[in-house]
């Protein structure tokens, strides 16, 4: 008896501690044992009735956790994410590949238009491929 109680209370401050909604799984299952304990079954009953309701716990925990975090996560852009969309004024000449500056972080850029890249050209970020930043020639700046 003095196990299963054991086995509930640490399952459930592992759980509290860890916030991961594993072990109170266990808990469950060493409260079922305890029941079948307290009907005075026999030991391997308990076990099973530990073995069953933990893993019954475990799938429904798991399909519900599961459920409630697609619907309730945000989605948060990575930091590559948010430079797409975002204008820059060239500073140098480019060709079809070189290097800038955009947020005080050195990137490789390759120009996705026609015509070169000129110092004063508006470019604008339209995608990320191969740790490059992709970029369209906007409007001239004077």
């Amino acid at each position: 008896m003095i196990i299963w109680i054991i086995i509930a209370i640490f399952a459930a401050l592992v759980d509290l501690i860890t916030a991961n909604v594993f072990f109170v799984s266990f808990s469950f299952g060493s409260l079922a044992a305890l029941l079948m304990y307290y009907f005075q079954l026999p030991l391997l009953i308990q076990v099973i009735a530990f073995i069953v309701i933990s893993s019954i716990s475990m799938i429904l925990s798991y399909v519900f956790v599961r459920k409630f975090l697609k619907k309730n996560v945000p989605v948060f852009k990575t930091k590559e994410e948010e430079l797409i969309g975002k204008e820059i004024i060239l500073d140098k000449d480019i060709e079809n590949e070189g290097q800038i500056k955009v947020d005080g972080i050195y990137w490789l850029i390759r120009n996705a238009g026609e015509e070169p890249l000129k110092a004063g050209d508006r470019i604008k970020i339209i995608n990320i491929a191969e740790n490059r930043l992709i970029v369209k020639k906007g409007l001239k700046v004077s």
